[in-house]
Parts: structure tokens; C-alpha cells; sequence
């Protein structure tokens, strides 16, 4: 048997906490640096209900997380299409080719439909910046597109770092405006946060039909194990899964609660698509906003192609003609996958994410929670062996 090698406690934090840093950084982009999460799903009834939603969303984020940790340690995962074969008992010689794949399409399909409401909503969002600066909306939005496709072009490395860039820069600007918004409204803030009492009628609608609209959100967390099961070679225990599963539910929920507590103490007269925007042009220094205006932007900027370079890349292996480039085959695929986006973009920023991500959810509870369900004798039997 090979033996493994010690690790200290500091390093095992290091392995668990750069696994939640990740998912974190996958999380962390316009709509959320906006707040429209915020107001969607989290502050919109208040601060005591807010405190209730974050620890809601935690509960269904972390242990999503745990479960494909364990899952891909267990039986040895280490890609995409592995992860969803063995959740479905196909990964092996002997399994039918043709329901692998069915499952396979199926997966496609949806990962494909995600993307399309990611990049709805950032197409959405980049036409309200520009609002902001007094271009239509609708032009704003053709320009997103544009720059969208041509950014993809230039592939996964270029996009990796600017998304790290990008994460780090939103986060510090987060804190910014959290600490400029305490500064003027810190008595607000304390009379509001953990106080049922205030907000529950803001919305006009029950608090139980927020609480099913934000369980279908929880399910979309279902995805997770997809991305995971790429980067967890070093998890080597339960021990390791539970741990790393529990800090990607909290980084998770700093960020909504982060982005909420701003938005909180200008309810209810800012829900709207863009509460920060809106905060910041109207109550804080003109410098604060500049600031969150350009960050923003570079962070729509990086989650538009990230995610049209995934579709078009995915669609590219399938164009064998020889006669056109792949980045010519890159930018026309990701020209059409961006004008379905610009289509769907025209409902609105809050509806995109509150019914989109929210129908990804309820999707997923079927095509991925059930046969998690089912996976967990076999992941039983599986340990004790």
C-alpha cells in the first residue's frame, strides 16, 4: 500500500481554504458585485430574515460541496464527464454507450442553458452601466456582445488571470463601499440587522414564497461537484471533504452577506437591478462610485467571455471543416451564443436572476439530486470497502 504523507495542520487548512477560494472566485462577478442577489433573494424582507436566507443558502452550498468531495475521492474523479457518468452508475466499460451519451447531452444541454442565463444577466448589466454614462441601453448591450466575442477568442489562460484580477479587485471594492455606507448609516444598519420586525412588508409578497424561491436557488448549488471533482487530487479523507465543503459555504456567504448589508440599509426605495450602482451615484463621494463603476465593468468584462469562450470551445470540437481558423470558428459560435443572450437580456436584470437561476435550481433537483440521492448507499458501501 502506498503510504501517505504527513501533512500539518496549516497545510491542510491551505489545501481546504485555497478549494473554497476558488469556488468563491466562481461566484463573485457583476450581478453579485451589483446586488442584485442581494435584493433577489437575501436583504429584500429585512435584516432578521436576511440573517435567515444567508444561513439557509449556507446549509444547501456546503453540503453540495461535501458530498462531491466525497463523491470524487471515493471513486477516484477527476473530470466533468466522469463526475456525471459515476453519479449515474455509467463510468465503467460495461455501461450502455448509448444512456452514456443520453446523460452526457443532457449535461451539455443544461451546462449550455446556464451559461445563457449567466450571460443574459451580464449583457443586462453591462447595458445598465452604460446608462449610467448616457449611451442606450440597447447600443450598451450590442457593444457587450461585440466585446464579448472578440475577447473569447484569445482562450482560457487569458481569461483565468483576468478573472483572479478581477475577484480581488471586487472584493477589495466591496469593503470600500461597505465602510463608506457604515460610516454615514452605521445606526441603521444596527437597528436593522437581526430584526424581524422591520421589512417584511416591503416586498408586498409572503416571506414563505421567498423561502421556496430561494430553496430552487439552493439546488442550483447542485453543479458544483463539476468543477470540484477538477481540482481535488489533494483531498484525501472525509475529514478533508467536510472541511473544505464547510469553507466553501461560508466564503459563499460572506459575499451575499457582504453585498446584502449594503443594500439593506437603502431598502426599500433601492430594489431595483443595480442597488449598489444606484447607491453609490446617489449617497456616497463621487470617487466611490468611479471606483465601483470601473470595477464593475471589468468584471462584467471577464464573465461574458469566460463563459461564451466555454460554449463556443465546446462546439468547436464538433466544426471539422479544416478551410476556417478555430479562433474564426471561436468568434462565430460565440456571436450566436451572445445574440440568444441579447435576447434574453431584454426581460431584466432581477427577473434573469431570480427566475433563471431559480428554474437552474429546480432542473437540477431532478437531474442531479436524485441520482445524488441514490449514490449514497453506493458511496456507504463504498467507504467501507
Amino acid at each position: 500500500m502506498e503510504k501517505k504523507e504527513k501533512r500539518s495542520g496549516a497545510q491542510t487548512f491551505t489545501i481546504w481554504f485555497g478549494l473554497a477560494a476558488l469556488m468563491f472566485g466562481t461566484q463573485v462577478g457583476g450581478s453579485m458585485a451589483a446586488g442584485t442577489y442581494a435584493v433577489g433573494y437575501f436583504a429584500p424582507y429585512g435584516g432578521g430574515w436576511l440573517l435567515v436566507f444567508i444561513a439557509i443558502y449556507f446549509c444547501f452550498r456546503s453540503a453540495f460541496a461535501i458530498h462531491a468531495l466525497e463523491f470524487t475521492r471515493l471513486f477516484k474523479i477527476n473530470n466533468y464527464s466522469a463526475y456525471y457518468l459515476e453519479l449515474y452508475g455509467l463510468n465503467s466499460d460495461k455501461a450502455n454507450p448509448a444512456l452514456k451519451k443520453l446523460v452526457m447531452w443532457m449535461f451539455d444541454i443544461y451546462t449550455t442553458i446556464g451559461g445563457v442565463v449567466v450571460v443574459a444577466a451580464t449583457i443586462n448589466l453591462f447595458g445598465s452601466l452604460t446608462t449610467s454614462i448616457g449611451i442606450n441601453p440597447y447600443i450598451g448591450r450590442l457593444i457587450a456582445v461585440v466585446m464579448f466575442a472578440f475577447l473569447s477568442i484569445y482562450g482560457a489562460a487569458f481569461l483565468r488571470k483576468f478573472n483572479t484580477v478581477m475577484t480581488i479587485s471586487l472584493v477589495i471594492a466591496m469593503l470600500a463601499i461597505l465602510g463608506s455606507v457604515l460610516s454615514v448609516r452605521s445606526d441603521i444598519f444596527f437597528q436593522r440587522i437581526g430584526n424581524f420586525s422591520i421589512g417584511a412588508d416591503w416586498t408586498g409578497k409572503s416571506v414563505s414564497s421567498q423561502i421556496m424561491l430561494l430553496v430552487s436557488f439552493g439546488f442550483a448549488s447542485l453543479t458544483i461537484g463539476s468543477t470540484l471533482c477538477n481540482f481535488s487530487e489533494k483531498i484525501r479523507s472525509t475529514k478533508d471533504s467536510v472541511g473544505s465543503g464547510f469553507l466553501i459555504g461560508l466564503l459563499s456567504i460572506s459575499a451575499f452577506f457582504l453585498t446584502s448589508c449594503i443594500v439593506l440599509l437603502f431598502l426599500p426605495e433601492m430594489i431595483n437591478n443595480v442597488p449598489i450602482l444606484s447607491i453609490c451615484q446617489k449617497y456616497l463621494p463621487s470617487v466611490i462610485t468611479v471606483l465601483y463603476w470601473i470595477v464593475v465593468v471589468f468584471s462584467v468584462v471577464s464573465t461574458g467571455p469566460t463563459y461564451s469562450y466555454t460554449t463556443a470551445n465546446r462546439f468547436a470540437k464538433a466544426w471539422k471543416s479544416e478551410k476556417i481558423s478555430r479562433q474564426m470558428k471561436l468568434l462565430i459560435i460565440s456571436l450566436v451564443f451572445l445574440m440568444g443572450c441579447y435576447v434574453i437580456s431584454g426581460i431584466g436584470l432581477l427577473t434573469i436572476v431570480q427566475k433563471g437561476f431559480s428554474a437552474l435550481g429546480t432542473i437540477a433537483s431532478v437531474i442531479i439530486g436524485i441520482p445524488l440521492l441514490i449514490s449514497l448507499p453506493r458511496m456507504a458501501r463504498k467507504r467501507r470497502e
